[in-house]
Order: structure tokens, then sequence, then C-alpha cells
């Protein structure tokens, strides 16, 4: 018991103090590496975990979930002067170690905006009253 109060301590003091007043000098904490939100250079099935470290560099953790290999990126910044920013990239792995799948999540209302209405999947929105042909129906008396 002794020796984890003391892990404890030297934790506090070694990490999270030094943490604590660079945060209260400077205003800001930044965790993570900042990467950017296109994902268009993912494609599942074919990019390789080799491509993704070059691209990214090393994960900031990685692990399982289920039957797949995981690794995770994120980026937090916590600033008094700014709106706090989170992005969090997790890749799962095939058996292959090609990408099986990914999620992204961001916190900044413009990166939310972007996540939203993607450019491949930008489209017109039509009234509620204006349908395509697949989508009219015909009626039979």
């Amino acid at each position: 018991m002794l020796n984890q109060t003391y892990t404890l301590k030297s934790l506090y003091h070694r990490l999270l103090f030094p943490m604590i007043m660079a945060t209260c000098l400077t205003g800001c904490l930044t965790l993570g590496k900042d990467f950017s939100l296109d994902t268009e250079w993912i494609v599942i099935g074919t990019t390789t975990q080799q491509k993704v470290a070059s691209t990214l560099g090393i994960p900031q953790e990685v692990g399982v979930s289920g039957d797949k290999h995981v690794w995770t990126y994120y980026y937090f910044r916590v600033s008094v002067f700014e709106k706090t920013s989170r992005k969090e990239l997790r890749i799962f792995w095939d058996k292959d170690l090609n990408v099986h799948s990914y999620n992204l999540t961001s916190s900044p209302v413009s990166d939310k905006q972007s996540l939203l209405l993607p450019s491949k999947q930008k489209q017109k929105s039509k009234g509620p009253n204006q349908q395509t042909n697949s989508q009219k129906k015909e009626i039979q008396p």
C-alpha cells in the first residue's frame, strides 16, 4: 500500500502538477496531436496500418474491441480564452491489417458541419412536394 501511495504522489508531482501549472500560466492545455478531419484517404478494406501510421503517426491508444484491433488518435484543447476543441479518430483493423471501419468525432461546430455534409454526399434539398422520378408513385383507379 505504501508503494502505491508513493507511486500516486510521484505521478502527481511529475505529471499532473506541471500540467496544471502550465494550464494556469498559459490558459490552455493540449493533449494529443492535431489532425485533419478529411478522411477521404481512408479506404475501407484497402488502407493499411503502414499508410495510417505514416499519415497520422503513432496512435495515442491501442486496444481491442470484439475481435478487432483498434487504434485511437485524439486531440483535446482546453482553453480559458477559446472554446474547447476535441477530435477523436478510432480505426478498427481487419485480420489482414487493413481498415475494417472507423469512427470520427469532433466538437467544434464548424467541424461538425463538415462531418454532417461530406462533399460527396452534399445534395440540394428538395421541398416536401418535390420528388424525383424514382420517388413518384402512380395512382391507379
